[in-house]
Formats: structure tokens, sequence, C-alpha cells
């Protein structure tokens, strides 16, 4: 079998997977059928003790500089 040959066996097995991969995909989901759920978050404060005084800062959109 020649390269091209061997192009044309690899194109075609790609199809017959990718072809029924695609079918699949147009399944669509409701809303009402997705439950989202994130457990309560607390930060441990126990260790935290900062100096005292002044602190300024400046904030933008990319983040604290």
């Amino acid at each position: 079998m020649g390269e091209s040959g061997l192009k044309i066996v690899l194109a075609g097995l790609l199809a017959v997977i990718l072809v029924p991969l695609q079918a699949g995909a147009d399944s669509r989901i409701l809303p009402e059928d997705v439950q989202v759920s994130t457990p309560d978050y607390e930060a441990n404060m126990s260790s935290f003790d900062p100096p005292l005084g002044t602190y300024s800062f400046t904030v933008a959109w990319q983040g604290i500089p």
C-alpha cells in the first residue's frame, strides 16, 4: 500500500470515529436537568494577625498591581 492509500484508509477510519461522536454531541441538556452545588467555604483566620497600621492599595481590572 502506497502513501496515498494509507492516507485514504486513515481518513476513512477518522470519519468512522468522528461521525458518531458528532451526532451524539448534538443532544441538548435542559437547564432544569442540571444541578450545580459548591461546598461552603470559610477561611481559617486563626493564624491571621496583621500588624497594626494604615494600608493603602489601588485596584485595577487586572487585579492588585
